[in-house]
């Protein structure tokens, strides 16, 4: 039987929607305890010039910036770097657009970085001290085209093989819409989250198109709300049509 008493104490917590660096900065300032911000970048060679550049301002203020669906074979480290933050990438790429890239800022103390081999995803699960504890980022890029059933799978086992009583934030553009009614899949992958205590910070689209289509596929999940003060924020960046969120 799933315990929800986690979700209980989120009831108050809503996601915040920041149309502008500027206001997303105002929060930064006086909410967090440690900020980081994951983006679909849709081929780091791309377009991470021009992401970095509208986010200049608040880079100082980062602790990670986690990029997915980077499509970054064959590029050296030096050509996605950003000065003050290590930079780790996925060596698994699901197709010829996928992989993760995750920089962490200098000032952070990494415990260690490993991949996962994540079926039909990318994976990199980044291990640092935050406030004197230890927190896991899973920072994933799901392939939309992936058999959903087989990733739930393969994500029990590895949210089974990490320590329980570790803080945990799981991250990154997974490609399941969580605002639709709920499919068997959809509801498959939720309770597994909310067995292992991850709540859903991110509650608003996190994709919205031409069309009008508007679903919730970025996600941010996490154990952190009983220990850090959670202000989950939607960005609305226009570098893809992936918001950007925190």
């Amino acid at each position: 039987m799933i315990d929800y008493e986690p979700y209980d104490r989120l009831r108050n917590i809503e996601t915040v929607a920041c149309q502008s660096i500027y206001a997303f900065s105002e929060i930064v300032k006086k909410e967090k305890a440690f900020s980081f911000l994951q983006t679909n970048i849709r081929g780091v060679k791309t377009n991470v010039d021009n992401f970095c550049l509208d986010l200049n301002d608040i880079l100082v203020t980062l602790d990670h910036l986690i990029l997915s669906e980077t499509g970054h074979e064959g590029i050296s480290l030096p050509g996605v770097s950003i000065p003050g933050f290590s930079v780790n990438f996925s060596e698994k790429l699901t197709n010829k657009c996928g992989g993760v890239i995750v920089f962490v800022s200098n000032k952070i103390t990494v415990v260690g970085v490993r991949e996962y081999d994540l079926e039909g995803a990318s994976c990199l699960i980044v291990e640092c001290i935050l406030n004197k504890k230890l927190l896991n980022f899973i920072c994933i890029y799901r392939s939309p085209s992936g058999d959903l059933k087989v990733f739930i799978d393969n994500l029990r086992l590895l949210l089974s093989s990490l320590n329980l009583g570790v803080f945990k934030i799981l991250l990154g553009d997974i490609n399941i819409n969580i605002k639709v009614a709920l499919s068997r899949e959809v509801d498959s992958y939720l309770n597994l989250l909310h067995e292992y205590k991850l709540c859903p910070y991110i509650n608003i689209p996190t994709r919205v198109t031409l069309t009008g289509s508007e679903t919730c596929i970025d996600h941010v999940f996490g154990n952190v709300h009983n220990q850090w003060s959670v202000v989950p924020v939607v960005l609305e960046t226009t570098i893809t049509d992936h918001y950007t969120t925190e």
